[in-house]
């Protein structure tokens, strides 16, 4: 592990980097936050204070200088020296966010992506929250910047659709008031945890991603002890949505083959009704042959059919766009089939060549924030 000033700065950056801590594989490092980090010590009896101090931790890869998320960071309505920014370069982002928050100082650990795009006042929002003792997490949904192009967004509309994503949609629109919610509700680009139950749960599972932040819920939950976690509507964060239809299909194939990695090391029946989704090319697959036994055989395909018009109609009433709308009929299918092929891809073809792991180096670098 070394410690060393970050050189080559730029001055007229309202942010600059502060610290750069390198480790490698299996190093921890140690980080000076001048007497700021206790040792966590979990007690369900003790809500935290009214502005408690929390650590933003933004995973990159090794090659990106600046992360988009620090201007909106440098924004933010909360007082300056309750803030700490650790940006975790690497190719693991599940291992680079544990390493960071390893060496965080906040009481709370905030988890944004290096897109995410806070507005002033999401540290208030969801750190309010932390008034309630049994709250161990909050997150709110990741809302779309401004589409670019019309197939962004139709996947921003297609990914907060109920007929999309039926709960998981809550992660991509404001649905509700602010409640407890179960791990299909939440998202990791936009995620607040208390330091000390993260720290007693161990952390995320090095060896998943996506759905590090899903299996983590799950096992904070089991845990018991009363603890939930809050969705907030009220504190979003913006981020771009895919913008062609293969970017759009990979993001959704790797959410399936996160949820089969995530069923296989921490099985749920809430996995479990994940992986039905596979049913859906399946059936199609069959459909030929099951037309030569019945032609009822059709009925859900008719029936899936009428449903994506229905919604699409819908979409084209509320976005008063038909080209959208369009999309989006175009989309949902896409949607519903990348989902399941990544579940089977995982099932299969990874579990026979296994899955090439990067371990590398982690760069921990710590940010200073100019004063308010």
């Amino acid at each position: 592990m070394v410690l060393r000033d970050r050189e080559g700065s730029n001055p007229s950056s309202p942010t600059f980097f502060l610290a750069t801590i390198s480790s490698h594989t299996g190093a921890t490092a140690q980080v000076d936050c001048k007497g700021q980090r206790a040792e966590a010590r979990v007690s369900d009896q003790n809500a935290l204070p009214v502005e408690p101090t929390v650590s933003i931790i933004i995973p990159t890869p090794p090659e990106m200088e600046r992360p988009a998320a620090l201007d909106a960071i440098e924004a933010l309505d909360y007082p300056r020296e309750k803030i700490e920014v650790i940006i975790a370069k690497g190719k693991r982002p599940s291992r680079q966010r544990n390493m960071a928050a390893r060496e965080a100082c906040g009481e709370v650990l905030f988890f944004l992506d290096d897109d995410s795009v806070a507005p002033p006042d999401l540290l208030r929002v969801n750190l309010s929250h932390y008034a309630e003792a049994k709250v161990a997490g909050v997150g709110g949904p990741a809302l779309p910047l401004a589409p670019k192009n019309t197939v962004q967004a139709a996947t921003d509309v297609v990914f907060a659709s109920i007929f999309g994503d039926f709960r998981g949609c809550m992660r991509f629109a404001r649905r509700g008031p602010a409640r407890p919610v179960s791990e299909d509700e939440v998202i990791l680009c936009n995620l607040s945890v208390r330091r000390d139950v993260f720290e007693e749960a161990g952390g995320f599972h090095d060896a998943l991603y996506p759905n590090e932040e899903n299996a983590l819920l799950q096992k904070i939950l089991r845990m018991g002890r009363g603890r939930f976690f809050m969705y907030e509507p009220a504190a979003p964060i913006r981020r771009p949505r895919p913008a062609t239809v293969g970017e759009f299909w990979r993001k959704v194939f790797g959410y399936g083959t996160g949820r089969l990695e995530q069923t296989l090391i921490q099985p749920s029946p809430i996995c479990l009704l994940r992986l039905s989704a596979v049913l859906f090319p399946l059936y199609w697959a069959a459909l030929p042959f099951l037309m030569l036994v019945t032609k009822w055989a059709l009925a859900p395909a008719a029936l899936y059919f009428a449903g994506n018009a229905a919604m699409s109609l819908k979409i084209a009433a509320t976005v008063r766009s038909w080209k959208v709308a369009l999309s989006s009929f175009l989309l949902f299918p896409v949607m519903h089939m990348a989902y399941p092929c990544g579940i089977l891809w995982a099932a299969t073809v990874r579990r026979v060549f296994g899955r090439r792991r990067d371990e590398g180096e982690v760069e921990l670098v710590k940010v200073a924030l100019t004063a308010d």
